[in-house]
């Protein structure tokens, strides 16, 4: 009646076919173990980089503010003077950069100095983590009395401690000939 061979073959396939599903699904199953995890990993590292990044952010406004107090206190200072008024505005304004670069001295955190076109910078830079620092770069306004612009930010850059190499491009001419 019935072939041995036959009945095994029929049920062998159904199971090979099992086998390699339920292989197939375990496989899957690892692969989105793996990936959830790696994900985690990154969301974490991603959120402790958002958070040390707005750290840094607030101390680098909290040091700003302090710049604005000493370039306020500065200005009062000279305005307290009795001939203050009689000065020139160049000599006052040089006069108000020469105290705030004096104030500025005292505390470790600020570089400040003057540049080519006579115009006052200062500078101070903020740690975010091991490998990244955020610079910032203020312009000091000119003395005006009453001024309250006291100041330009030029730069608020986040930098790693890597340098980057800028090559420039180099094209070649390809001729087709038909």
């Amino acid at each position: 009646m019935y072939n041995k061979r036959e009945a095994g073959a029929r049920i062998g396939i159904p199971s090979i076919i099992l086998v390699l599903v339920v292989l197939c699904l375990v496989v899957f199953g690892v692969l989105a173990l793996v990936t959830v995890d790696r994900d985690a990993k990154l969301t974490r590292r991603t959120s402790q980089s958002i958070q040390n990044f707005y750290k840094a952010d607030s101390q680098a406004e909290e040091a700003l503010a302090q710049l604005d107090t000493y370039m306020i206190q500065t200005r009062q200072e000279l305005e307290s003077w009795e001939d203050w008024d009689t000065w020139s505005k160049v000599k006052q304004d040089r006069a108000y950069k020469e105290k705030l670069i004096e104030a500025l001295s005292e505390d470790a955190q600020f570089v400040a100095g003057v540049e080519d076109d006579n115009q006052l910078v200062v500078s101070y830079q903020i740690p975010i983590d091991t490998r990244q620092i955020l610079k910032v770069k203020v312009l000091v306004r000119p003395y005006e009395r009453g001024d309250m612009e006291r100041y330009t930010p030029l730069e608020w850059v986040v930098h790693t401690g890597e340098e980057w190499e800028y090559k420039e491009l180099e094209f070649q001419e390809i001729k087709i000939e038909d």
